[in-house]
């Protein structure tokens, strides 16, 4: 009986020094005060604990990332990590005898993940607009990634040499010092916050003026995209007189729905329905002269249309003229005054200035300016053909409304009181015959 007493008290020593001798593991591990790149590890330890030994790793698809440090704290800051990335810890603790440790605790540090610049798009539908003996405006469509753009123009073929680049925030820009009837083309390069595009495909353009003699009906020139919407496009070509057709053929291209159109119009803009959004599409124009012979077709040129937004496109035909709203999008509201309105740019003063010297050009005139609800223009009639296209455009150069009048015998009205409040380009065409002026349009 003694010798079981003893046997029993023996065990049951052993049993308490060997659960005092045990290590007890952290317990309540936590991630707090996380920022986008540091977080505080914390924990709770026992009396026997005498150090923490804590690791840090990456998780998922995170940056791989490695950190360890031993303190005799339950808490510890570890920093150097990446916003919005998954990150885990685990604690040993360290005794006299013996080790306790815990499981992996996952965290997320604050603020978005970054993956990346990505791909630098191109600038798209490259357009020539207003173009006369000596300048020309180019526009393009830009990407909500590009920060700015850098613009290359060259003379082609029988055209004095002729080199100009610029790098510019805005989606157009003004070319001057060309001769009239050059050959000249233009490409434009766009750039992102971290990296660059490559360069658009090369755009031809002529400019008016020059040697008119040959008896060939001359190919349509400047084929251009003046508006372009999620399903539509308005696509605009340059012409002599001598032209009293054309036919326009417009395909889609490469990843893009099969899409194939043709159509005969004696007016030189198109506008393009049914498209499909981002779709890729490409146009071509082949004139009639009035003598009945046919041009060469021109090149394509290439087009692209926009994703799914709100747009409106109206398109209202009355029995002597045409009026078309190309795009519900227009300019913000200005503090603009009338005198800043008329204000004349460079190209103006040179405008002014070779009327005063050769008489060469009778301006338009228009009222009132600014303008309320409609804009009264009128045209010189000794300077027109049968037909006039008058155009305003907002400050990106964009067309909000085009109208078409045949043989006009008083002035022309244009109803501006959907018009957002802006500085507006009015532009008016006929032949050769080509003036452009700023108005103002402000409501009362």
């Amino acid at each position: 009986m003694g010798k079981w007493i003893t046997t029993v008290m023996l065990l049951a020593l052993f049993t308490l020094n060997t659960l005092a001798q045990k290590c007890s593991s952290p317990t309540n591990l936590q991630a707090g005060s996380i920022t986008d790149n540091s977080a505080v590890l914390s924990w709770d330890g026992s009396p026997e604990n005498l150090t923490f030994s804590v690791d840090v790793m990456h998780s998922g698809g995170t940056t791989a990332f490695k950190w360890s440090t031993t303190t005799s704290e339950t808490s510890v800051m570890v920093d150097g990590l990446e916003a919005g990335s998954e990150y885990r810890f685990k604690v040993q603790a360290n005794c006299d005898k013996g080790k306790g440790n815990t499981n992996w605790v996952t965290f997320t540090t604050t603020g978005e993940k970054v993956t990346g610049p990505g791909p630098c798009p191109k600038a798209t539908n490259l357009a020539v607009r207003d173009v006369t003996d000596s300048t020309v405006v180019l526009t393009w469509l830009p990407s909500a990634q590009h920060v700015d753009f850098q613009v290359d123009v060259k003379s082609k073929n029988q055209t004095t040499s002729y080199n100009f680049s610029q790098v510019t925030t805005d989606t157009f820009v003004n070319v001057e010092g060309l001769e009239p009837g050059g050959n000249y083309h233009f490409r434009v390069k766009a750039s992102c916050e971290k990296n660059s595009a490559g360069s658009s495909d090369w755009i031809d353009f002529s400019t008016t003026g020059g040697d008119t003699t040959f008896n060939q009906c001359p190919k349509p020139k400047n084929l251009s995209v003046l508006e372009v919407t999620d399903s539509s496009a308005l696509l605009s070509w340059i012409i002599q007189d001598s032209a009293t057709s054309f036919k326009v053929d417009v395909k889609s291209g490469s990843q893009t729905t099969y899409y194939s159109n043709t159509i005969n119009t004696p007016d030189t803009f198109y506008l393009a329905l049914g498209l499909e959004p981002m779709g890729n599409y490409k146009f071509r124009v082949v004139a009639t002269c009035t003598d009945g012979s046919t041009s060469g077709s021109s090149d394509w040129s290439n087009f692209r249309t926009l994703g799914l937004r709100d747009t409106t496109v109206v398109d209202s035909t009355g029995s002597t003229d045409t009026t078309r709203v190309v795009d519900s999008l227009t300019v913000q509201s200005s503090p603009l005054t009338s005198q800043v309105v008329n204000k004349p740019t460079k190209s103006q003063r040179g405008n002014d200035n070779r009327k005063n010297n050769a008489a060469e050009t009778i301006h338009i005139s228009f009222y009132p300016n600014p303008a309320d609800q409609q804009l009264s223009v009128q045209i010189p009639a000794d300077r027109t053909q049968h037909q006039v296209t008058v155009q305003l455009s907002n400050l990106e150069g964009r067309p909000v409304l085009i109208r078409q009048v045949k043989d006009p015998r008083e002035d022309i009205l244009l109803d501006v009181g959907n018009l957002k409040e802006g500085l507006y380009q009015l532009t008016v065409r006929s032949g050769t015959y080509l003036d452009s002026k700023k108005v103002f349009i402000s409501h009362q």
